[in-house]
């Protein structure tokens, strides 16, 4: 496997980078909600995936360490789009856990690190009702209170 539970933590397994987890099957309604607590690990980006349709479809909102950015990308029949992308405020320290959260609502979505609201889309084809998850890229890094709700 890819991912292992360590610490009660879920942590990509030595050696995986690049790797998406869908943890849940599709919610029952698109509006939902996302929230995990992303403790870095060397990892270049990391984020949770919400509406996961299937693994070629879902939204992902995740940091990009190296560029201090903020991004919400739309994966559509396996091609990530992005559809925003905001500059990390000063006071966030990337070598500290941050809680990240991801609201969809209709074609409204909106991404928060720290319950500081960041970056607001509307997305004129939004994806429909799917099963949350998280990704991780180019290093480790643990996911923590992995939660979704409607």
């Amino acid at each position: 496997t890819t991912w292992q539970v360590a610490s009660g933590r879920l942590q990509p397994s030595a050696g995986h980078t690049g790797v998406a987890r869908l943890v849940s099957p599709p919610l029952g309604a698109a509006d939902a909600q996302v929230r995990a607590l992303l403790v870095p690990g060397g990892a270049s980006s990391a984020g949770i995936i919400g509406r996961a349709v299937d693994v070629n479809h879902h939204y992902l909102l995740r940091i990009d360490y190296p560029f201090r950015k903020l991004g919400l990308l739309k994966l559509v029949a396996g091609t990530y789009v992005t559809l925003a992308n905001v500059d990390l405020p000063d006071d966030v320290d990337l070598a500290a856990p941050a809680t990240l959260h991801l609201s969809m609502d209709g074609g409204v979505l909106t991404g928060a690190v720290n319950h500081r609201h960041l970056l607001r889309v509307v997305d004129p084809s939004p994806l429909g009702a799917g099963g949350v998850g998280v990704r991780v890229f180019g290093g480790g890094c643990a996911f923590d209170d992995l939660g979704s709700g409607l």
